[in-house]
């Protein structure tokens, strides 16, 4: 039998690791990233196909994992384009850790375009992507979709990519595995262990 864990038994392993251990939140992130790139690369067929790359982001850990992974695929030599929901100001202390380094990787990267999402024409960015990101939400979405995510959830599965989502899709809940409007993913890396 396959232990599956609520979004509430994974936030109390994040907060072991972090206070317990010492491992602190920014190693958790980059260990998760290079995992995320992996699986990523694991299940490309022919790499040298992939073009770019488009990343959503948003303002929490869920963001900050989206940042690190934009980052190392810019640093594989990829197109990688990022919108980010929210300001830098409202993200987390880890999740703005990555979007700083990503947006000084970008001053010198031309590869790297980074767009704070203000409407649904933002997303326009993304398309052609050969491969969507979705790190909007993580494991603890309770109820529906609020806006912007709901409409931006819409137009995106609309795109034609191979779509993947970080840890849970955004719009699904990790505990009823339920929604009536969530990010269609073609593979889903799950962080920390299986969620119901």
């Amino acid at each position: 039998m396959i232990p599956l864990f609520s979004a509430k038994q994974i936030r109390e392993v994040d907060e072991y690791a972090i206070k317990k251990l010492g491992i602190p939140g920014i190693v958790l992130m980059e260990n998760a990233s290079l995992q995320i790139l992996s699986y990523i690369y694991d299940k490309m067929e022919e790499p040298e196909f992939i073009l770019k790359i488009g990343v959503l982001c948003g303002k929490g850990n869920n963001g900050g994992d989206g940042f690190a992974v934009a980052r190392h695929f810019a640093n594989d030599g990829f197109k990688v384009s990022v919108v980010h929901i929210g300001s830098p100001t409202e993200m987390t202390g880890d999740c703005k850790t990555n979007y700083t380094a990503l947006k000084n990787i970008a001053s010198s990267n031309k590869n790297i375009t980074i767009k704070k999402y203000s409407s649904l024409k933002d997303i326009n960015l993304l398309s052609g992507s050969d491969i969507i990101i979705d790190a909007m939400l993580g494991s603890g979405l309770e109820g529906a979709l609020r806006e912007p995510y709901g409409s931006i959830v819409k137009k995106i599965n609309k795109l034609k990519a191979y779509k993947v989502a970080v840890d849970v899709p955004t719009g699904l809940s990790s505990d009823s595995g339920y929604s009536a409007n969530a990010f269609s993913a073609d593979l889903t890396v799950t962080l920390g262990e299986l969620k119901k």
